[in-house]
């Protein structure tokens, strides 16, 4: 939205960020799990 219109996103670009968005929260998960293990590690 740009002031009072509404601007419409292209259903591809949109997937696009929500692609990324996605990526985002894996990448969390994986931090948490490589830090178990890396301080599970002798």
């Amino acid at each position: 939205m740009v002031g009072d219109e509404v601007v419409e996103m292209p259903t591809n670009k949109r997937r696009f960020m929500m692609g990324n968005a996605l990526v985002v929260n894996l990448i969390r998960d994986m931090e948490k799990t490589l830090d178990e293990i890396i301080v599970g590690e002798p």
